[in-house]
């Protein structure tokens, strides 16, 4: 079948589908349950998949107006099998959370100790199956199933967190900068107690109708103070059911995670959801050395986490260890609570971690008017207030496509990355073609370095 003929295919089976359902689940009337509500439900992610949800309208993205929901579908469903990164598209701020994809970056980094704690970590193997296990546990925060909104060119986002015992430890500093609009690139340095590292993201997203498969074909890389270093993809990731049954995100397939400076390597399988959630969640691997011996088991789940188990003959005392468990997540306010209760807009409540880094930690090398935590859009929708921030979505989108017109459609030079040279090595600090400028962190709090850059909102 071509490929036209099976994106038309698809497309109109979909559709039947969707409005079939529809049909079923709207109110009549559009009646006042079909208006969003601000609550923190509406904005949870969900961990339900059953057959009672299969054929029911997804509730995941909030109470939504039915009419919103069509005209939604209806923008989308020409788009059916392509790289929706590549389209100008404006969705609406039901389908966000209050972070942006910079903010995501940084949440894979909520449990970094790990990587501290390999750095100090005399035996190669184990050093490896920690990293291995801070490569599960960077998917804790992913199970959230609204969108970050996308930086603009030229937006910024950075954080520096008191280092390990009490502050006496290097601090945790992270930066991101979105360097291209189209496609869109986004690029990080981050650095801690005995680790740096660093990221090119660059997403390709295929819509499927009611569902949308996405790959990660950036790179990245940490190294360890020791000399270690490493690299690894990223698994698929779905999010399923946008439209129909209750919506939920997965990851799926085989993840390497290679020792460039020992060429040890971990194989890891993200195993993908089934039937009734069956396997969901679940991740293992083993740890080689150069050698190609197994060393260490790796196993546990991404979002709950992750055992590891030396092979062969094992000391007195030696068995499975439980190297990183994820935090509890926050929980709604109880129906009938005061927090519940209050009149007007619900703030929304993000995972510990998202907060601590929206907060005023790190505040202080913020670039004013370019920082992701100053987006209205962003900050409006953090207080729960929709319907400022859509308006703000707007005006920032139209800021930046004015941007793009005044400079002919040409990306702006990006201020603290810079493309490598062709000769630059491999190893270091370059990472996918991009090299960290410096400067950022030696500034005074609060100033940019050089002229001081325009705001994007």
């Amino acid at each position: 079948m071509a490929e036209n003929s099976w994106g038309s295919w698809l497309s109109s089976s979909v559709r039947a589908a969707y409005d079939t359902v529809a049909g079923e689940a709207a109110p009549a009337g559009g009646g006042e349950s079909d208006r969003q509500t601000g609550d923190f439900d509406s904005l949870a992610a969900t961990t339900t998949l059953s057959s009672s949800s299969a054929m029911a309208a997804s509730t995941q993205f909030g109470a939504v107006d039915e009419s919103e929901r069509r005209a939604l579908w209806q923008q989308l469903t020409s788009l059916v099998g392509t790289n929706v990164m590549t389209r100008r598209l404006s969705l609406p701020v039901w389908l966000f959370e209050p972070t942006t994809a910079l903010t995501r970056m940084a949440e894979t980094f909520e449990h970094h100790s790990l990587l501290t704690r390999a750095s100090a970590t005399p035996e190669p193997a184990l050093r490896d199956a920690l990293v291995a296990a801070f490569v599960i546990s960077a998917f804790a925060h992913s199970e959230r199933v609204r969108k970050p909104f996308n930086p603009v060119l030229g937006e910024t986002f950075s954080v520096s967190l008191p280092g390990p015992n009490d502050g006496a430890g290097a601090p945790f500093r992270f930066l991101a900068e979105q360097v291209s609009h189209h496609p869109p690139l986004s690029v990080s340095a981050v650095s801690g107690e005995g680790f740096t590292g660093g990221e090119v993201v660059d997403v390709k997203a295929t819509y499927w109708g009611n569902s949308l498969e996405i790959r990660n074909v950036g790179t990245r890389f940490v190294r360890l103070s020791n000399g270690d270093r490493y690299e690894w993809n990223l698994p698929v990731a779905g999010v399923a059911n946008l439209f129909i049954g209750g919506a939920f995100v997965d990851h799926y397939g085989d993840v390497e995670v290679s020792n460039t400076a020992t060429r040890a390597v971990t194989k890891l399988t993200f195993d993908k959801c089934g039937w009734f959630g069956a396997n969901r969640y679940g991740v293992a691997g083993t740890v080689y050395t150069a050698a190609g011996e197994g060393a260490y088991t790796v196993s546990g789940f991404w979002n709950k986490h992750v055992d590891i188990d030396k092979l062969g003959v094992k000391a007195k005392g030696e068995g499975v260890m439980r190297v990183w468990a994820a935090p509890p997540p926050l929980k709604a306010p109880a129906a009938g609570s005061s927090a519940a209760a209050t009149a007007g807009p619900v703030p929304v409540v993000m995972p510990r971690f998202c907060e601590r880094l929206l907060g005023d930690e790190g505040v202080g090398w913020a670039e004013v008017g370019r920082d992701s935590r100053t987006r209205p859009d962003r900050k409006a929708l953090h207080v729960g207030d929709s319907a400022a921030a859509s308006v703000a979505k707007t005006e920032v989108e139209d800021r930046q496509r004015a941007r793009a017109a005044a400079a002919g459609g040409a990306d702006a030079a990006a201020r603290w990355f810079r493309q490598a040279e062709a000769d630059a090595p491999t190893e270091g600090d370059v990472v996918g073609g991009w090299v960290a400028t410096g400067g950022f962190w030696e500034r005074p709090q609060g100033e940019p370095v050089g002229q001081v850059a325009p705001p994007l909102w």
